[in-house]
């Protein structure tokens, strides 16, 4: 990974189901986002993961204040 770029992982789940979602090569402060209460829209194509599961690779990523 590039200097300073972190390997983030997470569980998105809107009540219906539940996705694991990886970002690669994001810094600090977009992990110090995703730590808030914010609200999260992902958009991406998921895939198929090692495990059988499925997974959303660095989709595109935007964060809403609840409300």
């Amino acid at each position: 990974m590039r200097r300073g770029g972190l390997r983030i992982e997470a569980v998105a789940d809107d009540g219906h189901g539940a996705v694991r979602v990886l970002w690669h090569n994001r810094y600090p402060s977009f992990l110090k986002a995703a730590q808030t209460d914010r609200l999260v829209a992902l958009y991406g194509a998921p895939a198929a993961s090692s495990g059988g599961g499925m997974c959303l690779e660095n989709p595109e990523t935007e964060f809403f204040d609840p409300g």
